[in-house]
């Protein structure tokens, strides 16, 4: 074929007869041309995307027909077949490769470029109706997708990454799929989120997020999980970080479909990933609006419950960035609702006859604060006051909202009590700041005079006194309906809230001015006495009192006289002479005099029913002012002799009293008196111990009782509070409460734990059962959940063992029966249910808690515990493993062993102790070995640190010399009675266990001696030994224990025995290996009936006779064998004995005779 020339460019129309050339012959190079463009930067994408697609639009249109007249799409196939090419290139990159990256983002574009042309093209075929869908982008989108779902189960783990990468980046750009081919795409995704890389699950959920963002859930099937309900459980429970995160930025919450994804969403603000938390408030933040209307986080779409949750959660975490996050997010909140329409329509809605909402001198700024407030749970603890102080706070130039605020004009004539909680608020924020002087000046123009004050307090007052009349007397006369019944509800509470906050601000206000005190003592006073008025006001207006009075003294004096004017109305004057009269009564209770100071009212039994119900109410009212005067009290109750009188005429009739709300707050009250008074104390004492051991008295009874006993034992000490007696009845109560009582609530054992914990830590009380009994409730299952009780004992656990040497002794003592009652503990549990620590966890905890480098001295340095204690802990351990009535599992002797390569080996300790360690670690090798490898490794290897770190210290270290010595007979009468010499054999085991005694031998020659296919049992050591090993290989269901059984715990092997002497009052079994074997033993061919019943259970496949030369048995057992028997020996502590080579070898040409 001739050349062709290139003809220079003329005016001249081209010659249409000429061939066109075909695009097909440099497709590949094109597409690699463009890919290679696209790989080396994002910019060139768009001018590549717009090339690619015109190499695409050139081959679509070659196409051919099959034998049956079916159209073959031959150009697009070989595009298509050019772009798989590249993405399995592609699937070869690992995670991070840039060019990979670039790649999966162009041909994502590619797709989206692609389908939009099409859906351009199908629209302005307008009057074609039946529009045919199978088109190019379609058909290439469906084969793209279908190759892709090929690798979602490929084995290497960079391929499973990058497909999902692709589908991930393509899946929102595909366009129409067919459902059969969606449903595909769902299901693989779905089992991709389940992955066990996590890169994989990462991109997973970032295609689920996409995917689901137009799933309708009524058409998912009702057994089926939605993806958006698979996306929640992955948040929840995946262990990787980052796959949470992911989800968190991308899964859906707006939306009808999706708003049942926000409440799971703010629970992740307790994730225990700190940059998840504040991700997670980072995109509450960014959510609040949406275009020109609210976002589905904006604070007017979010219901109370989850705004207290927000708060909450985010300004009581402990780190200061989730703080901040959150605290940033509030004040978003804040500037939201200053621009919505809502707050500008009621300001402009002054119509109604009603206040307007913007009043005469408030700000914007003012104002969202108060709409703020009105989103929140004023009465709810300090969510409110929290949330406003995060926005005062964060305004650091004070532009925004600090000097925003103002009181002035109208505002205290129109308080609600949003603006009062405000004003009290910012008057706190004010001084808490009293460095900024701008704040000081601020504080000192908000407020009004103090006879200003006074006087709208007593507006509010008497507004609240006129509500409650009111409504008692409509309530009387006429049936209120619900609606006026709640409508009057919600008028006194806010009345309430106002004078609450006003108060709380007249606590911290300057009575420098005479005559504004005396407005404010007047008012006070006179709400005092007002029965009236909620409890909750009464003991806030004890906080102004008790600033308005000159001395405590004054302060009780007054409280007393309103008691006494409140019980007995019209003998205030004669209470006040006899108080100028004697103001020092007696301080003895008994004393007549004392108590005829004190009027009285009337005798219950004189009374009618109206009379003792109004009398009722005023005790209670008078026992609730005792009560908070007595919390405020800090002197002795012997300098306040006023407070005899309510004692005696007040408090102590009320025990008496078979009312149960009258007892209880009677016993609160002389709980208080008990603390002021050591006098009386003691002669108290009793009465409590009397409350708590009646059977029938009910748990909000007990729990007054118990916080009442466990502050006296924190003021006066057990030596002072209780006899002798008392401390050990105490603690068995506490025992009992916590540990076996399953009936006790989780308020109780919080209290208990909490008070015998400080007790405790302040070394009142030094008992070594409180201890055991707070470890245990610690790790008990049955306080999983209790979060109060855990976090109180998280901090109380360390700070106790590291704060002197002598805890972690004690600690130490309790070791060893905490780990049986936890273990006991974990059987009883169904592993369904399983809501425990793992005993590795616990161990380790424990072992931790008992560093000597972690103890700190006065001076705050660390290193100041006692250096042997880990090695006492070892022989503790150790001591548990050799115990014969251990009741511990497996799983907790595998703990323990797992912990002896934590313990800490001083340089220096001394040479008692190693060597008793010594002792007991060659004891449970040679009386205990253990089964498990895992632990079986872990002891060996501290068994050579040991060794090697006290390597002169145990230089001629033998058992048997120390066995003679006299110091040493106690510690081998504690070791004989953990495991006795002699009674080893006694729990004989079933009969097809025997076979395993042969295992201890560790000769290779012996395992390769006997043959397989001997029925006939023999007496020859090495047959034991090949027995054992056989049915070890077969895995026999015997091997359950992490130890051998007892009966075979001094059979061992002469090496083991060598390197631990036996004791010389050793009573050898009858069937004990030794290190010269007697000569009976020996005889191979004998058929006793210990050696029938020793028949092992496993037999051999193929029979074999017994005559075979003892070579041929060598080669042929060594090539089955070899390979069991050389990892026997990489398991073997002790070395093998060259002695014991030459004895079963002997044994063997024995046998062959």
């Amino acid at each position: 074929m001739p050349a062709r020339t290139v003809e220079p460019r003329t005016t001249q129309p081209r010659n249409r007869s000429a061939p066109k050339p075909n695009p097909l012959n440099e497709l590949s190079t094109n597409v690699q041309r463009i890919l290679e463009q696209a790989q080396t930067s994002y910019a060139n994408h768009q001018k590549n995307i717009v090339a690619l697609h015109k190499v695409l639009t050139e081959v679509a249109e070659y196409t051919s027909e099959d034998k049956e007249g079916n159209e073959l799409f031959v150009g697009e196939h070989a595009f298509d077949q050019e772009i798989k090419m590249a993405l399995l290139a592609v699937c070869q990159e690992k995670k991070g490769s840039q060019p990979g990256n670039r790649i999966v983002r162009f041909v994502s574009s590619f797709i989206k470029y692609l389908n939009d042309k099409a859906a351009e093209e199908a629209g302005e075929r307008e009057d074609d109706d039946d529009m045919n869908l199978d088109t190019t982008a379609t058909r290439l989108t469906e084969n793209l997708v279908e190759f892709l779902l090929k690798g979602f189960n490929a084995k290497d783990k960079t391929v499973r990454y990058r497909i999902v990468q692709i589908v991930s980046e393509v899946i929102l750009n595909l366009g129409e799929l067919d459902s059969d081919l969606y449903d595909q795409l769902r299901a693989g995704l779905l089992e991709r989120l389940s992955d066990k890389e996590w890169t994989v699950r990462q991109e997973a959920a970032t295609a689920l997020c996409k995917l689901c963002q137009n799933e309708n859930p009524e058409e998912v099937e009702d057994e089926e999980l939605t993806l958006s309900e698979s996306l929640i459980d992955a948040m929840k429970h995946d262990t990787q970080q980052d796959v949470r995160q992911t989800i968190v930025t991308n899964l859906p919450i707006d939306g009808s479909f999706h708003r049942a994804s926000l409440s799971p969403l703010l629970e992740r603000t307790r994730d225990v990933d700190k940059k998840m938390r504040i991700l997670v408030f980072d995109r509450l933040e960014k959510n609040i609006t949406n275009g020109d209307g609210f976002g589905p986080t904006h604070p007017r779409k979010l219901t109370i419950a989850q705004r207290e949750l927000i708060v909450r959660n985010g300004l009581g975490d402990r780190e200061p960035e989730v703080r901040g996050a959150a605290a940033s997010l509030i004040t978003a909140w804040v500037k939201a609702v200053m621009n919505d329409d809502t707050v500008k329509k009621e300001e402009e809605d002054t119509e109604e006859g009603e206040a307007p909402a913007k009043q005469e001198g408030s700000s914007a700024a003012q104002d969202a604060l108060i709409e703020l407030l009105k989103m929140l749970d004023l009465g709810e603890g300090t969510i409110a006051a929290d949330a406003l102080l995060s926005v005062l706070t964060t305004d650091t130039s004070k532009k925004d909202f600090v000097e925003q605020v103002r009181f002035e004009g109208t505002f205290w004539q129109t308080l609600t009590a949003e603006k009062a909680f405000l004003v009290r608020v910012f008057t706190e924020f004010c001084r808490n700041n009293k460095k900024d002087i701008t704040l000081v000046q601020r504080l000192e123009e908000t407020l009004p005079a103090i006879k200003h004050f006074a006087m709208v307090i007593g507006v509010f007052v008497n507004n609240l006194q006129s509500e409650i009349s009111a409504e008692e007397e409509e309530g009387f006369f006429n049936d209120m309906d619900d609606e006026e019944r709640e409508r009057r509800a919600d008028a006194k509470f806010n009345i309430e809230c106002i004078i609450a906050e006003l108060l709380k601000i007249a606590v911290n206000l300057d009575y420098a001015d005479e005559l504004g005190r005396r407005d404010m003592y007047k008012l006070i006073r006179d709400m005092l006495v007002n029965n009236l008025l909620p409890d909750k006001l009464a003991l806030l207006s004890l906080d102004v009192l008790r600033e308005l009075s000159g001395s405590e003294r004054d302060f009780i004096r007054i409280v007393v006289e309103v008691i006494q004017e409140i019980r007995v109305p019209g003998d205030e004057e004669d209470g006040e002479q006899q108080e100028r009269l004697d103001p020092d009564a007696s301080l003895d209770i008994d004393t007549p005099s004392a108590i005829a100071k004190t009027p009285k009212p009337k005798p219950r039994s004189e009374m009618s029913v109206q009379e003792r119900v109004r009398q009722d109410r005023l005790d209670m009212r008078c026992l609730c002012l005792c009560e908070g005067v007595l919390e405020r009290v800090n002197g002795t109750f012997e300098n306040n002799s006023s407070l005899h009188g309510v004692l005696a005429d007040l408090i102590i009739p009320c025990l008496a009293r078979e009312e149960e709300e009258f007892r209880d707050k009677a016993l609160i009250c002389l709980s208080q008196i008990c603390l002021i008074s050591k006098r009386f104390a003691v002669g108290y004492k009793n009465q409590f111990v009397i409350e708590l051991n009646k059977k029938a008295q009910s748990e909000d009874l007990k729990l007054i009782v118990w916080r009442a006993l466990i502050d006296m034992f924190m003021v006066y000490e057990k030596d002072v509070m209780v006899d002798n007696t008392s401390p050990e009845e105490l603690v068995k109560q506490f025992r009992h409460l916590t540990l076996q009582d399953e009936n006790t609530s989780d308020e109780m054992r919080t209290l208990l734990c909490t008070g015998m914990a400080k007790l405790t830590l302040s070394g009142i009380l030094i008992e070594q059962e409180v201890l055991e009994c707070l470890v245990i409730s610690y790790f008990a299952p049955r306080n999983a959940y209790n979060h109060t009780l855990r976090q109180c004992l998280a901090y109380f656990l360390p700070a106790y063992c590291y704060s002197s040497p002598a805890n972690q002794r004690m600690m130490l003592e309790v070791f060893r029966g905490t780990l049986r009652v936890l273990g006991s503990s974990r059987e009883e549990i169904d592993e369904d249910e399983m809501t425990m620590s793992s005993p590795s966890k616990i161990v380790n905890m424990l072992v931790e808690w008992m560093d000597p480098n972690e103890v700190i001295n006065a001076k705050g340095e660390k290193g100041a515990g006692d250096m042997s204690l880990h090695v006492d802990l070892a022989v503790e351990i150790v001591s548990e493993l050799l115990d014969k009535k251990s009741e511990l599992g497996k799983d907790d002797k595998k703990a323990l062993c797992q912990a002896l390569g934590r313990i800490y080996l001083p340089d220096e300790v001394d040479d008692y102790k190693i060597r008793h360690l010594k002792l007991y670690l060659d004891n449970v090798i040679r009386r205990r070995p253990l089964r498990d490898a895992v632990s079986r490794n872990a002891f060996a290897k501290f068994k050579l640190a040991v060794e090697k770190r006290y390597e002169k210290q145990l230089e001629g270290f033998s058992e048997e010399d120390y066995r003679q010595l006299v110091e040493y007979h106690e510690f081998f009468e504690v070791l004989d009675e953990l495991l006795p010499p002699g009674e080893d054999d006694e729990d004989t085991p079933p009969p097809q266990r025997q076979p395993r005694k042969g295992r201890k031998r560790r000769s290779e020659s012996v395992l390769s001696t006997a043959t397989e296919g001997e029925d006939a049992p023999r007496a020859s050591t090495s047959r034991k030994r090949s027995g054992a090993k056989r049915q070890r290989l077969s895995t026999s269901d015997d091997e359950t224990s992490d130890f051998e059984g007892d009966d075979h715990s001094t059979e061992r092997a002469p090496s083991e025995a060598s390197s631990v002497a036996p004791a010389p009052t050793r009573v050898m079994p009858k069937r004990g290996a030794t290190r010269k074997p007697a000569p009976e033993p020996v005889i191979i061919s004998s058929d006793s009936e210990e050696d029938e019943d020793a028949t092992p259970r496993v037999r051999s496949r193929n029979s074999r006779s017994s005559r075979a030369g003892p070579l041929a048995k060598v080669k042929e057992e060594d090539e089955i064998r070899t390979p069991s028997a050389a990892r026997n020996r990489e398991e073997s502590i002790v070395p093998d004995s060259e002695e014991e080579e030459e004895e079963v070898n002997d044994l063997l040409a024995e046998d062959d005779d």
